[in-house]
């Protein structure tokens, strides 16, 4: 995954409560594979398309500055639903790398900062704010600082964002979870030698291969 530290980009937008994972990424694709054409024109296909696949002119991602924005606005429950790793992805091959909210479903957060995107609940305040302001400016970058903590609209004050050390360090080193274990070996093996011999963490008494 792609280190992130500061992201700024346009941000769209998105108006209504309780979008949940099936209206991000339609079960119907559940089957399609990723690769090689990736999931972006599933990103929220129903809201974008009329049922004979032509766009809908007025949802906020067909229209200008909207195609480029980088950063999804969304309104309180967002990503609701089933555990659906797909909604992550279809977000990410759109081009989506932040999305932001009054308030998201846990398992989505959670498999977002996974796979790399920022997933950030802000509170209901704070995310009608950031949407009436969006709205007031078409085309507004906001800015997303994960050192600093804070997400910067012009014209708001400055919000904090509140992300765990972990997931945190997580997106600004580019890891995934196996990745992130990779980089604690060194720390496990120290901790692991520190412990009484013949405790069940230490060394040598973890199972071989044929379980002895």
């Amino acid at each position: 995954m792609t280190p992130i530290r500061r992201l700024t980009g346009i941000a769209a937008p998105l108006r209504g409560d309780n979008v949940d994972t099936d209206q991000i990424f339609p079960a119907r694709y559940m089957s399609r594979p990723r690769k090689p054409a990736g999931y972006g024109d599933v990103l929220l296909h129903d809201h974008r398309f009329d049922p004979a696949g032509r766009e809908n002119p007025d949802f906020v991602l067909n229209r200008d500055p909207y195609r480029r924005a980088t950063v999804l606005v969304g309104g309180a429950n967002f990503a609701c639903g089933s555990a659906r790793e797909q909604a992550v992805h279809a977000l990410l091959d759109y081009g989506i790398r932040a999305v932001l909210a009054a308030d998201m479903g846990d398992i989505f957060a959670s498999s977002a900062l996974e796979n790399g995107l920022i997933a950030v609940s802000v509170g209901a305040e704070a995310g009608a704010a950031i949407l009436a302001r969006l709205e007031d400016e078409p085309g507004l970058e906001i800015a997303i600082d994960l050192e600093a903590r804070t997400i910067e609209v012009p014209g708001l004050p400055t919000i904090g964002i509140a992300l765990s050390g972990r997931r945190r360090t997580m997106l600004m080193d580019g890891l995934d979870p196996l990745r992130q274990l990779a980089a604690m070996t060194d720390r496990i093996d120290a901790f692991e030698a520190r412990l009484p011999a013949g405790s069940a963490a230490a060394p040598g008494a973890r199972p071989g291969p044929d379980g002895r």
